[in-house]
């Protein structure tokens, strides 16, 4: 359990490493998302074997990391807000119950979505991202979402 919290809480660290060089919070969040799609076949064969071969270790991580996971979100949408990035009316907790719903759909949930043939699930993770963050940004959100989604989602390898 330490070795694979002590794991999650590196990648984290990582994580704002690689934000400290963005311009404003948006990009920020597309650079770490892209560093999230690079890693996420390892990361599912990890959480994969956890919770195959040791799942109560798997059960305590996933809490955990779901409760941090959402502060974080939490914290960066409403950094987006206050940057005029995305809009002020949302509910927060709604929008990242939408989001994590997703994401869940998309990697070993029992309701998986159903993803269209030849798609993949790279390409599927970024339409997700992409339309929710366009869903609740502003005008000027927007207009460096698309900017971003291009430039740091649409460049990985599938």
């Amino acid at each position: 359990y330490e070795a694979m919290m002590h794991l999650f809480s590196s990648k984290r660290e990582e994580h704002v490493r690689i934000a400290e060089g963005a311009d404003n919070i948006l990009e920020a969040m597309f650079m770490v998302l892209s560093r999230i799609m690079q890693e996420a076949p390892l990361h599912t064969r990890l959480t994969t074997n956890l919770q195959k071969f040791y799942p109560e270790v798997f059960r305590r991580v996933k809490e955990q990391g779901v409760e941090q996971n959402y502060r974080g979100l939490r914290k960066l949408i409403e950094e987006g807000i206050a940057q005029g990035f995305f809009v002020d009316w949302m509910d927060i907790d709604l929008t990242i119950a939408i989001f994590c719903g997703a994401a869940r759909s998309l990697k070993g949930s029992d309701d998986k979505i159903a993803i269209p043939q030849g798609m993949s699930e790279v390409k599927v993770f970024r339409q997700i991202v992409t339309t929710l963050f366009r869903g609740i940004g502003t005008d000027k959100g927007r207009e460096l979402i698309d900017c971003y989604a291009g430039h740091y989602l649409n460049n990985e390898s599938e």
